[in-house]
This record gives C-alpha cells, structure tokens and sequence, in this order.
C-alpha cells in the first residue's frame, strides 16, 4: 500500500473484505442476511385477523362490523 491518504485505504478495505463471491467478511454477512431472509419469508406466525360471526371483523383489538 503505497498511498497512505485515506482513499489508498479505503481502496485497499475494499478491494481486500468487500469482495461479493469470495470467503471475505462482506460476503459472510450477505450469506447471513440472505438465510434470515428466506428464514422470515417461510416461516409461519401467527395471524391478527379474525371473523366474529357473520358480520363482524376483528383485527388485534379493533372490530368491525358490516
């Protein structure tokens, strides 16, 4: 590392760790987010809405009623 100004670091940061497609860091926490992220999209919760009767709509603690 010749240049010793902060862009010859950041350069250097980049080029070295925030590298998509290598074992570096960047993409360890990218794999992280992508597994959390099909983790939530396929996994069930429980639901807020709910029909009281016929007519009548509950959602949390609100109700509506048609």
């Amino acid at each position: 590392m010749g240049n010793h100004t902060f862009q010859g670091y950041l350069e250097h940061m980049v080029k070295h760790f925030m590298v998509c497609g290598s074992h570096g860091p960047m993409q360890t926490l990218l794999d992280w987010h992508t597994y959390g992220m099909k983790v939530s999209f396929n996994t069930t919760s429980s639901g807020h809405i709910m029909w009281h009767g016929a007519d009548e709509l509950l959602y949390k603690d609100i109700h509506f009623t048609m």
